[in-house]
């Protein structure tokens, strides 16, 4: 494809099937674990797992709402990878999901905009 004279390639971005979407869910969700010092492991390692266990109940809760049918919009954009990554970043926040595109988008949006303010 040329446009202006330039060449360009076109990709297309494959939806993700229902593993990979709780694949991502669930690594979105889980924290990895930053290296502890010896005489702080047993107590980090016990925080990981706490923080495991809800972050874990967490994804389950957003997969369990995705699969909701007044969410099958909003379930339908998750299989994109950008978009359900926007659909997280929703969740984690409001810990429930939007009626419709439009709030999903808008909240996305507003998330974005104040982790930008943040670090500028």
């Amino acid at each position: 494809m040329k446009i202006q004279g330039q060449e360009t390639t076109c990709v297309e971005v494959s939806t993700l099937d229902k593993s990979q979407l709780e694949d991502f869910v669930k690594s979105f969700f889980v924290p990895v674990p930053r290296q502890a010092q010896k005489d702080w492991l047993s107590r980090a390692i016990s925080f990981f797992d706490c923080k495991k266990n809800r972050a874990l109940a967490k994804a389950k809760r957003l997969l369990f709402q995705l699969n909701l049918p007044e969410n099958q919009l909003i379930r339908e954009l998750a299989g994109t990878p950008i978009l359900l990554l926007l659909t997280c970043l929703v969740f984690e926040e409001q810990d429930q999901l939007p009626t419709n595109r439009a709030d999903l988008y808008q909240a996305g949006l507003e998330i974005l905009l104040r982790h930008r303010a943040k670090i500028s």
